[in-house]
């Protein structure tokens, strides 16, 4: 068995998520005492019994998911399951670096935290995700459109079946019903910037810089990257990677392809949700998927690996 540890990513963010763990704990609970110290501000509040609006705001979504995931992870990881590879989608692949142990909680904090406040301040624009088009159509649509004069990209390569496009508003309005065209269905995302697009070059470039500070060592588990879809062990070479994905597409299906390549056959996903295990359907391999999302899950996932 090789097993993959995979983290989602802002989008599944729910008033109460790790709530089971903290509750029985003293692993989970200790996660969110950091962040309320490192951040000084009340997290575990916001979590437990803020609202859904308060929580969506991405300063709070993005430290606010990371210690749910570490805490879930936490407790999962007292009972000796090691991954051995992670990967995590978009913010996830923070909490892939924790896990790896290039990265510290207590740094990775304050780090998306600001991230978060970096991608809203650049230019306004919408996405939507793109459900049963073929990839090489939706680019080639999205591609058409931009040499118009406006802009749209594939943003988000998410599964086999969906695709996130992410561009400004009219870009993103004109792709809308020629994806429809070719037997699409597209749902606008409820996000008023355009993230993963060059449109957030500001944002990669305030990241780059914070990410200077930042002490990134060498994971000891190997981490697959968002824009590369492989490994990269080199702590500036990762720091490089971290501030391009603010811009640049997120390869998520590809990196499965290439992970179920390798040969892994499970897949853990530790996070609020199931939304990587959804996007895992009908690949053409033999796997299995568990998800770790509450203590009915993290039993259920231990006895189904023998533990």
């Amino acid at each position: 068995m090789k097993t993959a540890i995979i983290f989602p990513g802002q989008g599944v963010q729910a008033v109460g998520m790790a709530k089971d763990f903290v509750d029985n704990f003293g692993e989970a609970r200790e996660v969110f005492e950091i962040a309320n110290e490192t951040l000084n501000r009340d997290m575990l509040k916001l979590v437990m019994e803020g609202t859904i609006d308060d929580l969506n705001i991405t300063r709070n979504t993005q430290p606010a998911i990371i210690s749910a995931e570490i805490a879930m992870l936490r407790v999962f990881m007292k009972h000796k399951v090691i991954g051995d590879v992670t990967a995590g989608l978009s913010l996830g692949e923070y909490s892939s670096l924790i896990y790896s142990g290039a990265l510290k909680l207590e740094d990775a904090l304050p780090l998306v935290e600001k991230r978060g406040e970096l991608m809203l301040q650049g230019q306004k624009g919408k996405m939507a995700a793109v459900i049963g088009a073929d990839r090489e159509k939706v680019i080639d649509i999205c591609r058409r459109i931009s040499i118009t004069g406006d802009f749209v990209v594939p943003a988000n390569f998410n599964s086999l079946e969906q695709i996130v496009i992410s561009g400004d508003v009219k870009g993103v309005e004109k792709a809308i019903p020629k994806l429809e065209e070719i037997g699409a269905r597209v749902v606008p995302l409820n996000l008023s910037s355009p993230f993963h697009t060059k449109l957030l070059k500001s944002a990669s470039i305030g990241l780059g810089e914070l990410l200077k500070d930042v002490e990134i060592k060498k994971p000891m588990i190997p981490v697959y990257f968002n824009t590369i879809a492989d490994i990269e062990e080199n702590p500036e070479a990762i720091k490089d990677l971290l501030t391009r994905q603010v811009m640049k597409p997120v390869l998520w299906v590809d990196t499965m392809i290439k992970l179920l390549d390798s040969g892994v056959d499970t897949f853990i996903e530790i996070g609020p949700g199931k939304t990587l295990a959804g996007f895992l359907k009908r690949m053409p391999y033999e796997y299995k998927v568990y998800n770790v999302n509450n203590l009915a899950t993290l039993e259920k996932t231990l006895t189904s690996l023998g533990g």
